[in-house]
């Protein structure tokens, strides 16, 4: 059985219930416990544990707490402590002995809509047109598009705290496009959605039937809970197709169904949530995580 790392907090439910289902006892450590986390790097390498042993395995759920990252862009004193502790953390992300999951810089990658689209795409996964301009001249009047935010979907204003939503989009909103970046995609109409996680080469699978969703279901809160297990092996297979040509081993995947009967791929998240899907697909998610931490290759 490997030592392995994890890279979040405790009070994470998907941290926790990972480590509940594990054999051994991972080290949980992020940019904000390492001020108080036993951890060594030097020349001979590096080891973030009591026990002086470096993980042979890592799995990167979040580098830090919620607005934690926020504070250490601060420009004073605070934020100068916090920098430090994330400049180890990218050093423990990086040093050689450590196989993860998905690396952070991958994660760090496909986080990138653009770059997803790109990878995706170009495997072969049905994935509807797409554009990013500031030129509103340059988007196409045949389809019906949807707008989604490029950069943070949530900001602090004066106001209080900001959601950029998904919307939909037509000719006549040009002025969107003149302030923030937004990606364009092709609207598809939903007759099903489908939450598909991938664990290296397992993949789990739950659908949402469209019934007076909006187009982003998960500003529903009743959708959260009424997903159902679903298995398809075509559905599945794309899923798995796409986490590789990302090079994620980790996936929570969006996808829709048309009323033709085809799957379309819509969103990947190499960090993504899975425990508000049914029971039977959430606990099959999560020991498949913790059996790879523990170094079940199965």
């Amino acid at each position: 059985m490997s030592h392995s790392v994890i890279i979040g907090e405790a009070r994470d439910l998907h941290v926790r219930a990972v480590v509940d289902c594990m054999q051994g006892t991972p080290t949980l450590v992020d940019a904000a416990s390492l001020s108080t986390a036993p951890f060594l790097l030097d020349g001979k390498g590096t080891t973030i544990s009591e026990d002086n042993s470096a993980p042979q395995r890592g799995w990167i759920r979040r580098l830090a707490p919620p607005g934690w990252l926020e504070v250490a862009d601060g420009g004073d004193y605070e934020a100068a402590v916090r920098s430090s502790f994330l400049a180890v953390l990218a050093a423990v992300l990086r040093a050689p002995g450590t196989e993860w999951l998905t690396p952070v810089d991958i994660i760090g990658a496909t986080e990138n809509k653009i770059i997803q689209y790109q990878l995706v795409g170009g495997a072969g996964c049905p994935v509807p047109e797409w554009l990013v301009t500031t030129t509103p001249d340059l988007v196409s009047p045949t389809y019906e598009w949807v707008a989604k935010p490029l950069g943070p979907a949530h900001y602090q204003s004066d106001d209080g705290p900001k959601i950029v939503p998904v919307m939909s989009y037509d000719a006549g909103q040009g002025n969107l496009l003149s302030g923030a970046a937004f990606l364009l995609q092709r609207l598809i109409h939903a007759e099903m959605h489908a939450r598909v996680v991938t664990v290296e080469d397992q993949s789990f699978c739950a659908a949402l039937r469209n019934t007076d969703l909006p187009i982003d279901w998960r500003s529903s809160p009743e959708a959260h809970s009424s997903f159902v297990p679903w298995e398809d092996e075509e559905l599945q297979a794309g899923a798995l197709l796409a986490a590789k040509s990302c090079g994620v081993g980790y996936s929570s995947q969006d996808w829709i169904l048309d009323a033709d009967g085809r799957w379309w791929f819509l969103d990947l998240n190499p960090s993504g949530q899975w425990l508000f899907l049914p029971e039977s697909v959430s606990g099959a998610v999560t020991m498949a995580l913790a059996n790879w931490l523990d170094g079940d290759n199965r």
